[in-house]
């Protein structure tokens, strides 16, 4: 059975870490504004803001943000800025044993799907959710506030159950949407990062392009009626029961 980190309260600290892609400094500032408006307390790891071709730094020092973040008994959480390639470089080097001594929400999704797995490999839940530098730097308009909270203070089941106590539920078209890009692009994502590593920006941009166009051609098959405007991490197409 999964171990399950402790639920955040009101004031407890949460980590952010840039495992992936660079982070656009502006975007992170408002998002951890906004973390700190849900009633959190905001560090960021070190070395946050910095760039390395198409990731946020070198493997040890994405590794070193992450571990660090973790081993902290001050941080009660770790939220990640954003997705993008580079996290299947992280994996062959996971302190999986610091992990497990020191369970905490993980927060993210994309690529961070990639450390999910990690974490319920060693026996531990994550927490599949909006990210620091995308919807949160957006605002309320981009993610349901309400849900996030409850996730992170009350845990992912209760505030599903949250949700449906208040008569709603999601609409099923542009969760598939989402659901499908995800599946989709991510392994276009990995081997996009794998041969920029081992060959040229000029190989993976070109592989990263067709295997794009592929996924957005296996789209059409799966998704026939047009989505529902608006952000699915919102809770967008939902409708009273």
């Amino acid at each position: 059975m999964a171990r399950k980190p402790r639920a955040l309260r009101p004031g407890d600290l949460i980590g952010v870490m840039a495992p992936a892609g660079p982070v656009d400094e502006e975007r992170l500032r408002r998002g951890a504004a906004e973390l700190e408006g849900l009633g959190f307390a905001v560090r960021l790891g070190e070395g946050i803001l910095e760039r390395r071709g198409f990731t946020a730094g070198s493997v040890d020092d994405r590794l070193d943000q992450l571990h660090e973040l973790f081993e902290d008994p001050e941080v009660a959480a770790v939220a990640c800025a954003r997705g993008g390639a580079g996290i299947l470089h992280l994996l062959p080097h996971l302190d999986r044993e610091l992990l497990r001594d020191n369970p905490k929400l993980l927060l993210g999704y994309s690529d961070v799907t990639l450390l999910h797995l990690e974490m319920e490999r060693i026996g531990l839940t994550s927490l599949h959710g909006p990210m620091v530098a995308r919807e949160l730097a957006e605002g309320d308009g981009a993610y349901d506030p309400a849900s996030l909270h409850h996730a992170l203070t009350e845990g992912p089941e209760r505030a599903l159950v949250a949700e449906m106590a208040a008569g709603e539920r999601r609409g099923r078209a542009f969760g598939l949407y989402h659901a499908v890009t995800g599946v989709l692009l991510l392994p276009a994502s990995l081997v996009t990062g794998a041969l920029w590593q081992r060959f040229s920006p000029a190989a993976a941009l070109l592989t990263g392009a067709a295997l794009a166009l592929l996924a957005a051609s296996a789209l059409v098959l799966f998704v026939r009626e047009p989505a529902p405007h608006g952000n699915a991490l919102r809770g967008a197409g939902r409708a009273k029961a």
